[in-house]
């Protein structure tokens, strides 16, 4: 197996882990608890709780998860001129992507110095409905766990006793 093929599962692997945690401080809150899922207040959440190195580091390995994929099937069927304008764009996407990101960072870091806008954003979960989002996401990132470590014993048992022969 190539490295680029070993790097591209393990990422496959490890980008539900990073994914599930934002899911749950974003979409499942808002829709359990009924809090309105206003972009500003998604993103004013995400910044002002310091975790936006984890939210851009996000953006890693999904894309080049994907992009070595993408890699993968247009190496046999697209000219080489192709493969350097995709390998260009693939690097220049979520270089942008992260700009964009921390221009509304400033922007909001702005915004919060508004109290109309503060007001509008005080509407926050209560303490008891947060320990009950992150018990459930841990219980998910669990379940996460003990699936991928259980299929990777079972395809080395298989592994094991193709190569042992049965007497």
């Amino acid at each position: 197996m190539q490295w680029s093929e070993v790097l591209r599962i393990a990422l496959g692997l490890g980008f539900p882990l990073l994914l599930i945690g934002h899911v749950f401080a974003t979409r499942v809150s808002y829709e359990w608890f009924q809090l309105p899922s206003e972009y500003g207040r998604v993103v004013t959440g995400l910044i002002s709780s310091g975790s936006e190195g984890r939210h851009l580091a996000l953006l890693a390995p999904g894309w080049i998860h994907g992009c070595l994929g993408l890699d993968l099937s247009l190496r046999r069927r697209v000219l080489k001129v192709w493969r350097r304008l995709f390998w260009a764009l693939a690097v220049a996407l979520p270089i942008f992507a992260a700009a964009g990101f921390l221009a509304m960072e400033r922007e909001v870091t702005i915004l919060l110095n508004d109290p109309h806008w503060r007001e509008t954003l005080s509407i926050k979960l209560a303490a008891e409905h947060g320990a009950f989002v992150k018990s459930r996401r841990e219980l998910v990132v669990d379940v996460y766990l003990v699936t991928v470590v259980s299929v990777i014993l079972c395809r080395i048992l298989i592994l094991y006793r193709r190569q042992k022969p049965l007497t």
